[in-house]
C-alpha cells in the first residue's frame, strides 16, 4: 500500500512550479541549495518534492560528515510560494489539501534532515521570513552574515508554523523567547540571534567569501575528524534525544491546517498581493517620470 507520506510527496511533484533544490557534495560536505532568486528562494511544491528527495539520497550516502543547507544569490528563504494561492484562487478546497501535503512533506523532510548522522549547518544570509525561518532551524547550527533578518511572520499571514519549526524554535530558544518570535513576528537580527542562541557564528561580512569562510570555519572541528564512523555515531546518539519530536509535531500540523488556506490567511495574501501590486505601479510611474521629454527636434536626423 502507498503511504500518506509517498501520497504526498507525489501531489507536490504533480504540482510543479519554478525553482529548485540543487545537492552537491565536495569531499565530505554536502550543501542543499535553494535556488529560487526570482522570489528570494521561496519554495513551490516542486521545491519541497525535490528537498524531500535531496534528503532520501543524503540518507543512503555514508560518506559524509556534514551538510549545508543555504539558499541562492544572496538570500536564504521567503518561505512557501505565493503561487499556490494564485493557482487555487477559486478553489479553496483544493488550496487546503495541498497544505496538508505541503506540511507533511515538509515536516518529514526537516525532520529527517536535522536527524542525518551528518553535522549540518544553515547559512541564514539576506532573508529567512516565514517557512525560512522554520527551515533555519532543522540543522544543528546557523552562521548569519551579519545584515541577514529572520523572521517568523506566518502569524501576519494568519497562520502558524506548519514545517516544525515552531517546536524546533521551542527547543533552540526557549518557551519565553519562541512566544515573542512567533506571536509577535518582529525581526530578528545577527547580534540578537547570537545572544538568544539561534546563530552559533557570525560572518565578517555579506561577501560570499567571508559567508563561505564562516561556514568552512563552523565545520571544520567535524570534517577533520579522522574517524567518520564515530562522527556520524555521535550525531545519531544526540538525535535520539530528538524521538520524542515527532509527536507535538502531529499537533502541530493539526493547527497549521486549521488555518492554511482559511479567511485570515487567505485576507493576508491578499493584502501583500495589493501592496506589491501598488509597489510595481509607484515604480512604473517613477520610471516614466525620469524617462527623458522627447522632442521631435531631438529625434531629427
Amino acid at each position: 500500500a502507498v503511504s500518506k507520506l509517498t501520497v504526498s510527496r507525489q501531489a507536490l511533484q504533480a504540482w510543479g512550479g519554478s525553482g529548485s533544490v540543487r545537492l552537491e557534495r565536495k569531499d565530505a560536505v554536502a550543501t542543499l541549495t535553494l535556488d529560487c532568486p526570482e522570489h528570494k528562494n521561496a519554495l513551490s511544491p516542486k521545491m519541497m518534492y525535490e528537498l524531500s528527495t535531496a534528503v532520501d539520497e543524503l540518507e543512503r550516502d555514508n560518506s559524509l560528515a556534514a551538510c549545508v543547507l543555504r539558499g541562492a544569490a544572496g538570500s536564504f528563504c521567503s518561505g512557501a510560494s505565493f503561487a499556490m494561492f494564485e493557482k487555487c484562487a477559486s478553489e479553496p478546497e483544493k488550496l487546503h489539501e495541498i497544505g496538508a501535503h505541503m506540511c507533511a512533506v515538509m515536516q518529514d523532510a526537516t525532520g529527517r534532515l536535522l536527524r542525518l548522522p551528518l553535522v549540518s549547518v544553515t547559512l541564514v544570509d539576506g532573508h529567512a521570513i516565514g517557512g525560512g525561518a522554520e527551515l533555519a532551524t532543522c540543522t544543528d547550527f546557523r552562521v548569519w552574515t551579519p545584515s541577514a533578518i529572520l523572521r517568523f511572520f506566518q502569524a501576519r499571514m494568519g497562520l502558524s508554523p506548519g514545517w516544525g519549526g515552531g517546536e524546533r524554535l521551542v527547543q533552540l530558544v526557549g518557551r519565553r523567547r519562541a512566544l515573542e518570535l512567533l506571536g509577535g513576528s518582529r525581526i530578528l537580527r545577527a547580534d540578537e540571534a547570537l545572544e538568544i542562541g539561534l546563530a552559533d557564528r557570525i560572518a565578517a561580512s555579506d561577501s560570499a567569501y567571508d559567508a563561505d569562510e564562516a561556514v568552512r570555519t563552523a565545520l571544520e572541528p567535524y570534517t577533520r575528524q579522522p574517524y567518520l564512523d564515530a562522527l556520524r555515531a555521535v550525531k545519531r546518539v544526540v538525535s535520539l534525544s530528538a524521538d520524542g519530536v515527532k509527536t507535538s509535531q502531529l499537533g502541530e500540523a493539526e493547527v497549521f491546517n486549521t488555518l492554511w488556506g482559511r479567511e485570515s490567511n487567505l485576507h493576508a495574501v491578499r493584502r501583500v498581493v495589493q501592496m506589491q501590486q501598488r509597489s510595481d505601479d509607484i515604480q512604473m510611474i517613477k520610471l516614466k517620470r525620469s524617462a527623458p521629454d522627447l522632442r521631435p527636434s531631438d529625434t531629427a536626423t
